[in-house]
């Protein structure tokens, strides 16, 4: 289920934004001026798909943010272990009880890619952006 909250929060994602590589299937909101529609890329060149001016959003599956997540860990399955302990020691120290995280997101994409965020760029979602974390 892709939600709005989900929508706004990768619109907000530069970072992934940014190293994006289209893949036959990816979910992507199309933006031209106030027309948003959701699609999903089937083949060919996705720069020449649509009009100029137009803004592409890509909105990541769960499998594409635990991928891109993952990448920081080798692909043994000891390290995989060691990442997805990673994931669990996120939710429970951001929020207290893994059951209160559903208070702060509505589904679980928008969960890994806080997760991700948290990870490998240091920012936490504020509700309206991705706001750097300071570490000691």
């Amino acid at each position: 289920m892709i939600t709005n909250k989900y929508i706004k929060m990768c619109e907000k994602a530069e970072e992934i934004q940014k190293d994006w590589k289209p893949e036959d299937g990816d979910k992507y909101i199309y933006i031209l001026g106030k027309k948003r529609e959701i699609v999903v890329w089937m083949y060919g060149d996705i720069n020449s798909t649509w009009e100029e001016g137009c803004k592409l959003i890509w909105l990541p599956t769960q499998e594409q943010l635990q991928e891109i997540s993952q990448k920081e860990y080798s692909k043994s399955l000891k390290k995989s272990l060691v990442w997805f302990g990673y994931f669990v020691k996120f939710v429970r120290s951001k929020y207290q009880d893994d059951l209160i995280a559903h208070e702060y997101f509505n589904e679980m994409n928008e969960l890994w890619l806080a997760f991700l965020y948290d990870e490998k760029y240091h920012k936490i979602w504020t509700g309206e952006k991705w706001e750097e974390v300071k570490t000691k």
